[in-house]
């Protein structure tokens, strides 16, 4: 019997594209969450584009037309967005993770991680600080409240203390940002929440590594007869995590 190894990582979830633990290799990209609103490749070729990177396997984004849609309808604040993603080259403005009016992407340099979320408090473009490292598997998050949104980079983070107002996301774009500004790279995981994570929950998920919300234990129950007339029932637990631990 399997179960999750870590379970309040599943609360809130309402989308989940993890090609690191998607075994279709096909023009879809499985949706691990209850909502099953998988994507679909567009532009792309199922056989050279799903790779082995990392030690894992990932999509890669060509830079100039890739990316993966699903039809997803969310409507929520607070929200929280990750992505586990290795890029290739600087594109201005690319997504990683993005719907029609919000999105996790690089700044104009393609050089830093920042964010949008179109509204009647507009942030685009900002300062954050937050410099990606081109060929490196990182960690990338945004977490979005009435209050305040929060971008993360690996184990640091930027917080813009503006106001931002709910959104209702018809669709989800992984590879891309709502106006086709392609990433140039290769993404392991991606998800989205519908609540705001705690730092230590991001902190968790940076640790283990892309996919590992998704993983589970082997848990096997034995029987055990006891001595005497009466026969008792005893079970012996044995678990086996698949996971693995990354450090930035």
């Amino acid at each position: 019997m399997q179960k999750l190894l870590y379970p309040s990582l599943q609360e809130g979830l309402v989308g989940a594209w993890c090609p690191s633990r998607d075994n279709s290799r096909s023009t879809i990209l499985t949706d691990f969450s209850p909502y099953k609103n998988n994507g679909v490749l567009t532009l792309m070729d199922p056989g050279t584009d799903w790779v082995a990177s990392d030690g894992k396997v990932a999509l890669d984004f060509d830079g100039v037309n890739d990316y993966v849609i699903a039809n997803s309808q969310i409507s929520t604040l607070p929200i929280t967005f990750i992505c586990w993603c290795s890029q290739t080259a600087a594109v201005t403005y690319a997504g990683t993770i993005s719907s029609n009016n919000v999105a996790l992407l690089s700044n104009g340099a393609g050089t830093a991680v920042t964010y949008i979320w179109e509204g009647t408090s507009d942030e685009y473009d900002g300062a954050s600080g937050l410099t990606i490292t081109n060929g490196k598997l990182e960690f990338r998050a945004l977490v979005v409240t009435s209050t305040y949104a929060k971008v993360w980079l690996n184990g640091s983070s930027w917080t813009n203390t503006k106001a931002h107002s709910a959104k209702t996301f018809t669709n989800i774009y992984i590879g891309t940002d709502r106006n086709i500004h392609p990433f140039s790279g290769r993404v392991f995981d991606s998800a989205i929440f519908g609540r705001a994570l705690t730092d230590s929950e991001i902190s968790l998920i940076r640790t283990i590594g892309p996919g590992g919300i998704y993983a589970t234990k082997r848990v096997i129950a034995s029987r055990r007869a006891t001595t005497g007339s009466t026969s008792a029932s005893k079970f012996i637990i044995k678990s086996q995590a698949t996971s693995r631990s990354y450090s930035y």
